[in-house]
C-alpha cells in the first residue's frame, strides 16, 4: 500500500489532492521511537491493548499503547504503566481514527504536553499513569525523568 495517494476530483485541474494514508500516520508514530532500547515495563488494561517501551538516547522512556478495541463499539479503555520511578509522563502523540477500519478518516495528533487535566487522565505520579484512552488508537507516552 502507498503511504500517499490522491483523491479523485480536486484541485483546480481535477489532478486530485495528496492525502496522507494510515501506514504513513502509523510511520510518524513509531519514528518518535525510533534508536531506542527496548524496555520492559508493566501495563494492565484491557486485553485489546497492547504496550511497547523503549529508552531513548536523550534517557526519556517512550511507552506506545495500541487500543485495538474498536471506537464504533467502545469510547475509552483505562490503562496502567509502570515505569522506573524518577519518570513522569509529560507528552504524547495519537494516531486515531473513527473505527478500526477507517482509511480515510484516520489523523496524526503530533506530541503535546500531558498535564492533570489532559482527556483521560487520571493519575500521574511518580513511575506510575493511569490513563483513559481512545479506542482505535496508536498512542506514545513520553516519560521524562523529574
Amino acid at each position: 500500500m502507498s503511504v500517499l495517494c490522491s483523491a479523485e476530483g480536486a484541485g483546480a485541474k481535477g489532478e486530485g489532492e495528496l492525502l496522507a494514508q494510515p501506514n504513513f500516520l502509523a510511520m510518524r508514530l513509531s519514528q518518535i521511537s525510533s534508536g531506542g532500547r527496548f524496555l520492559k515495563i508493566s501495563a494492565s488494561g484491557d486485553n485489546n491493548l497492547r504496550s511497547y517501551a523503549v529508552r531513548s538516547k536523550n534517557d526519556t522512556i517512550l511507552v506506545t499503547v495500541i487500543n485495538k478495541n474498536n471506537a464504533s463499539e467502545y469510547s475509552f479503555n483505562p490503562i496502567k504503566i509502570s515505569v522506573p520511578m524518577g519518570y513522569r509522563a509529560t507528552r504524547a502523540a495519537q494516531l486515531y481514527g473513527p473505527d478500526n477500519e477507517s482509511i480515510e478518516d484516520t489523523a496524526f495528533a503530533v506530541p503535546a504536553p500531558i498535564s492533570a487535566k489532559s482527556n483521560g487522565m487520571k493519575k500521574n505520579i511518580d513511575g506510575h499513569l493511569e490513563i483513559e484512552l481512545a479506542a482505535s488508537t496508536a498512542t506514545t507516552i513520553e516519560f521524562t525523568k523529574e
